[in-house]
């Protein structure tokens, strides 16, 4: 009877530990470095932690492209938003979206250094507080064409790091700023659906 007992506590005691680190692994799995934002969400709920969401882009009334700047502790791994994110809705739901952790107003080479510096330095932070290893890339083909603009295009160049989490996958890459804008490039952080 003592034995028997003894094996139904061992038994319990496994399971419970088995079952707390099954917990903890899909806690750690499914954490994105964004507090509330997640691929999938509504559309109300991706205004309520933005500020000023406009839509700038339609293809149809179920594709739609609308940007607003995260509200403070929104932004990728709790920091300020420095700018505003794009977001990618779709039959109402959030599909993908992005936004720029760093800006940069030229593409002389100490820029073009500091920007290589800066997504080395994301990565690490990144990496560390997600707990997954990204796929990395970091080559520039055409030292003729200005580096935003090569490592924009994957036949030139690309700065990237992805990591993988779930169905889901947060991006860091270096690219060119929007036409028209003062900023040169930008190092964005997104996350989008894998499946």
């Amino acid at each position: 009877m003592h034995e028997e007992s003894k094996l139904k506590k061992t038994l319990m005691h496994t399971a419970l530990v088995f079952t707390s680190i099954a917990f903890a692994s899909s806690a750690l799995a499914g954490y994105t470095g964004f507090k509330t934002m997640a691929i999938g969400d509504p559309i109300t709920a991706v205004t309520a932690v933005n500020d000023g969401m406009e839509k700038y882009d339609w293809r149809t009334d179920n594709d739609q492209d609308f940007r607003g700047t995260p509200k403070l502790g929104e932004g990728f791994l709790g920091l300020p938003a420095i700018g505003p994110y794009d977001y990618a809705i779709y039959y109402q739901k959030l599909s993908s979206f992005g936004g720029p952790l760093v800006e940069y107003k030229n593409s002389s080479p100490s820029t073009v250094k500091q920007a290589k510096a800066d997504f080395r330095a994301w990565v690490e932070k990144a990496t560390k507080a997600l707990g997954v290893k990204p796929e990395l890339t970091e080559y520039n083909k055409d030292n003729n064409e200005p580096f935003f603009e090569c490592v924009t295009s994957n036949l030139c160049g690309s700065y990237s790091a992805n990591y993988h989490i779930g169905d889901r996958e947060v991006s860091l890459w270096l690219m060119r700023g929007d036409e028209g804008s003062s900023v040169v490039g930008s190092l964005r952080v997104g996350m989008s659906n894998i499946k």
